[in-house]
């Protein structure tokens, strides 16, 4: 049995089975097709009919109530010149909702991680390192049957200001960067973070080219999107922000990514504003 785009619910055999049934009286034939064959009975088609009249009366009864719950919600009540409405109170309590949600789940992720959250060593801003050991991906370590490898992180000002990850598919490359942008996050809002010890440094702001899709709709294609994308980075870049460019020349042949990160490389050492972001 089936609920089919055009027939509705029946019944449907295999076309080397239908023969079974094709000469019984109480099985009425449909339609033959290439998946097989269509039947229905009497009986079905009752409640087909009264399956299609209580669905009609059900949208119905949750239009009206969707229109009066707008009403009420937009309705205007006058006092002399004072004019009250629902609305805003609506999204005060959806602004509430909303905090108490983040608050809740970080709560939750950082009370059942297979391992407890500390909190880093934050230094003022241009001041200090980022340092991560044994850092884990908040995301990834909550899902079941995951065996979470650690990794460590060294951005250091002056020796390891600017990174260029390589390795094959699936080696961890996006996880890792990832959960440096991450953490760095989490550091800043005044949260708890995973890993077993840390120093972190503020960012102005942090920066990121992460994606894998073409926007077919406007007429771009990846590699399209981060030439648009990555100019706007190394504007808005300073030299305490911090900056996360995932795979170079997408789509591209391996010379060609090896071009872009050397033509960033180089506009970050030849930029008047210097930008020297940890990247």
């Amino acid at each position: 049995m089936e609920n089919h785009k055009t027939y509705g619910w029946c019944f449907r055999l295999a076309r080397a089975d239908a023969g079974s049934i094709r000469n019984q009286r109480e099985y009425k034939e449909i339609s033959t097709m290439k998946n097989g064959v269509f039947f229905t009975t009497t009986a079905m088609q009752d409640l087909k009919r009264d399956f299609d009249k209580s669905t009609r009366i059900y949208n119905k009864t949750q239009s009206g109530l969707v229109d009066e719950v707008v009403t009420v919600a937009y309705r205007l009540f006058r006092a002399d010149t004072f004019l009250a409405s629902y609305c805003l109170v609506l999204e005060e309590l959806a602004a509430v909702l909303a905090d108490l949600d983040v608050i809740v789940s970080l709560a939750y992720v950082s009370v059942h991680a297979p391992s407890p959250y500390i909190k880093p060593k934050m230094h003022s801003r241009g001041e200090g390192n980022a340092i991560l050991k044994e850092a884990q991906h908040s995301c990834m370590e909550m899902q079941d049957d995951i065996q979470f490898v650690t990794n460590n992180v060294s951005l250091r000002r002056g020796s390891s200001k600017f990174w260029i990850i390589t390795g094959p598919n699936m080696g961890g490359k996006s996880t890792y960067i990832r959960q440096i942008g991450v953490i760095a996050l989490m550091a800043q809002v005044g949260l708890l973070v995973p890993f077993s010890e840390a120093e972190m440094t503020i960012f102005d702001c942090i920066l990121t080219r992460v994606g894998a899709s073409d926007p077919q709709m406007k007429g771009m294609s990846t590699f399209i999107a981060e030439m648009l994308e990555t100019p706007t980075i190394l504007k808005s870049a300073t030299s305490e922000s911090l900056v996360i460019i995932y795979e170079l020349g997408r789509g591209t042949s391996i010379y060609d990514g090896f071009g872009l990160s050397q033509s960033i490389l180089s506009r970050n050492q030849m930029s008047s504003n210097a930008w020297d972001p940890f990247s």
